[in-house]
């Protein structure tokens, strides 16, 4: 195949795409529309208002007949899927972040654009590009796996991050807020202190929380809601000592400062147990490709020299 044929064929390709993808219309261009149009109606011009049919023709392609389109497919997927599978998205996406405010369906409709297009569109240039049968078939499995298994293992690995930061600054976090609650700042403002000064996943986390208690939900549900979506250990034993003090009465920087304690100490622990193993951990890569390069640098010349003097 050609210079020329494979350039139509990317021209077509880069078309398309630009032809599905939602129109974005200048800002200054959408501002100077709208100051026109308010001039027009201060000067007591009558304008009629666009109709549906008018507003729906307004829209992209990709919103007026792909969006839809997968939208359904992705609603009837879930309503086959089980309430606690949902649930359990939901859950997820709520313990990564929210990564670009997707919801459930939304999660859902990436995850079938993502097996519909790329294999099939591989699959497409390749045959025209005359790419043997097996190659390509071979390629379209492998972008298929990777498209349809990509998301969930993003997620997974995005949630296992978050958790890992917010245990790692768990401690520090701890130790501020003792500090603040002991000069004599009240809980909420030393959370509000604490929010200004962590900008990782449990500065987030906290900040939600706050807003949380800001809009009239009590300490104890705002953080026992925390516990109940986050899951990590150090954090739920965390919330659970600060509920049991609100009820009982307890001092909340005594509560703090034992927190603080035991959260340094289980670090410690994590990063001893992680040391010993070590070792054996690196057992495996010793026998498997530093070992047999040192018997050839040591046996090499004595295995050459026997094979040289040896009688035939």
């Amino acid at each position: 195949m050609d210079i020329t044929s494979i350039v139509v064929v990317a021209a077509i390709v880069i078309a398309g795409i630009m032809f599905l993808m939602p129109e974005q219309k200048n800002s200054v261009v959408s501002r100077l529309e709208e100051f026109s149009g308010q001039k027009e109606e201060g000067a007591g011009a009558a304008k009629a208002q666009p109709s549906i049919e008018d507003e729906e023709l307004q829209k992209s392609f990709f919103e007026r007949i792909i969006k839809p389109v997968l939208t359904g497919f992705a609603n009837a997927l879930s309503k086959r899927n089980k309430a606690d599978t949902a649930s359990q998205l939901k859950k997820e996406l709520a313990q990564a972040g929210n990564p670009g405010g997707l919801t459930p369906t939304e999660f859902n409709v990436l995850k079938v654009l993502l097996i519909v297009v790329p294999a099939p569109l591989f699959g497409v240039l390749g045959f025209m590009l005359k790419v043997p049968i097996q190659s390509l078939g071979m390629g379209c499995l492998i972008i298929f796996m990777l498209c349809f298994l990509g998301p969930r293992i993003y997620l997974q690995r995005l949630v296992a991050f978050r958790k890992y930061m917010i245990q790692k600054a768990l401690p520090d976090c701890l130790d501020l807020m003792c500090v603040s609650v002991e000069a004599g700042l009240g809980f909420d403002i030393a959370l509000a202190k604490l929010v200004t000064k962590f900008k990782g996943p449990l500065g987030e986390e906290l900040k939600n929380v706050l807003q949380e208690m800001q809009m009239g939900r009590s300490r104890r549900e705002a953080f026992k809601a925390l516990s109940d979506k986050m899951e990590v250990e150090d954090l739920s034993a965390f919330i659970s000592s600060l509920i049991q003090a609100d009820q009982l009465g307890v001092s909340v920087s005594k509560i703090l400062k034992i927190q603080s304690a035991q959260a340094r100490l289980k670090k410690r622990q994590r990063a001893e147990q992680l040391a010993m193993q070590a070792p054996v951990k690196m057992l495996f890569p010793m026998v498997g490709c530093i070992f047999p390069t040192i018997m050839v640098v040591l046996l090499g010349g004595v295995v050459f020299e026997f094979i040289k003097n040896f009688p035939k």
